[in-house]
């Protein structure tokens, strides 16, 4: 008898810790919150065991005049795991895209790439670095007049006799104030030593456009400084069509390209450089099939397609998706996908730049778009959730309604 309780209790002590490390697993990995439809069941594809599924009339019934709920998950719809906060969420449908875009812009304010120490009579300074500005800081005014591009600032500082100049300037979200004083060079020339840029161009793939408000999204990341990694911010700005003509194979440790060229006329303008991507509005449709998106949780490890273009043409083209952080703090690298498909592989040796904002297909939805590539393996790369797209270009055409108004 004192054999059998000992093994009962070490079974009821094994199954114990084997159920609350189950437990602690998928709330851990399971979202706080996700966005639903009122004519979807609410399923959690890559975790079977989970269940908080609930029929088209429950949902109705449940979110009411409400565009919010809290509903239990439960592991074999038995135990229970947490609490989530489901938003009402639309059934959306939008263009879908994959074409290689031009973007061109200038940018709000002008940007400092680089820091460099002057000749003057007192040895080598940089004026710029003692009024303590950085690389990546954006300089939008100079004695209460906006800066927009190189131009104004070497205007500034020509005409300054070199006395102070008050500049006003971001830095990450925050703006400052600072004295920067002109010195005279060597060659008789009045500077701050520092080196600007004001506008950008290049190429990448749009995702989707919405029919309903003609917004558009596109590259899932945003258009950062090449030299300090920081985002650009967009002041004005236009997208053009554009077309690809070869690519340079990507190899571990050197990311491939798409080469392309900007095509004349522009087709839409450029409205927000954001960490979820680029978006903004089309003067026209396009033609194109119309696609429902998929919400994250939808999503599950396995087969799917992604849309880009090659030098060839725009094509469907296998991958495999490794990885789905659905509770993460990330915006863009939402999914791991690895690219399978031959051809593919054969012409761009995986992920190349140029392709970011390529559409992710899963079982007949749009469900996110290409990002990055994992540089020393160009076979693989991160995806972004579409919603996190959609909500950025939902502002875009709430600013358009705005200002028409």
């Amino acid at each position: 008898m004192k054999k059998y309780f000992k093994v009962a209790f070490g079974s009821f002590l094994a199954l114990s810790i084997f159920y609350f490390s189950l437990v602690g697993h998928f709330y851990f990995v399971l979202p706080n919150e996700i966005n639903s439809s009122e004519t979807e069941e609410i399923s959690f594809g890559r975790y079977e065991l989970v269940s908080a599924h609930k029929t088209e009339a429950e949902l109705q019934t449940a979110f009411g005049q409400n565009e919010s709920q809290r509903l239990k998950l439960k592991i074999l719809g038995v135990f229970p795991v947490k609490e989530i906060t489901v938003n009402k969420a639309e059934t959306k449908k939008v263009i879908l895209s994959g074409d290689p875009f031009g973007i061109k812009f200038l940018t709000d304010g002008v940007t400092v790439i680089s820091l460099s120490n002057l000749q003057t009579k007192d040895g080598e300074l940089c004026p710029a670095k003692k009024a303590g500005l950085s690389v990546g800081d954006c300089l939008i005014s100079i004695n209460g007049k906006t800066v927009a591009t190189n131009e104004n600032i070497r205007e500034a500082v020509e005409n300054s006799g070199g006395k102070a100049l008050t500049v006003v300037y971001k830095r990450g979200g925050d703006t400052f104030e600072t004295e920067l004083t002109p010195l005279l060079c060597s060659d008789g020339m009045l500077r701050v030593g520092m080196w600007i840029k004001d506008s950008a161009a290049g190429i990448g793939t749009m995702t989707f456009i919405d029919p309903e408000t003609m917004s558009f999204g596109g590259l899932g990341h945003p258009i950062c400084d090449a030299s300090s990694g920081n985002m650009l911010s967009v002041g004005k700005g236009e997208i053009t069509a554009a077309e690809i003509f070869s690519v340079q194979k990507g190899v571990s440790g050197v990311p491939g390209e798409l080469k392309g060229s900007l095509k004349g006329g522009d087709t839409g303008d450029l409205l927000k450089n954001t960490e979820t991507g680029v978006f903004g509005c089309v003067y026209s449709l396009p033609k194109g099939e119309e696609i429902e998106i998929g919400y994250k949780q939808s999503i599950s490890p396995g087969k799917a397609e992604i849309i880009t273009t090659l030098p060839s043409g725009k094509g469907r083209f296998e991958v495999e998706i490794e990885k789905i952080s659905l509770n993460s703090s990330q915006l863009t690298k939402n999914m791991v996908i690895k690219i399978t498909d031959p051809k593919l592989l054969s012409e761009t040796g995986g992920i190349v730049q140029g392709m970011s904002g390529s559409p992710i297909i899963q079982n007949g939805k749009l469900i996110g778009a290409v990002t990055h590539v994992l540089v020393d393996d160009p076979t693989k790369g991160y995806g972004i959730f579409i919603e996190n797209m959609l909500e950025t270009a939902q502002s875009v055409s709430e600013r358009q309604l705005k200002e028409a108004s």
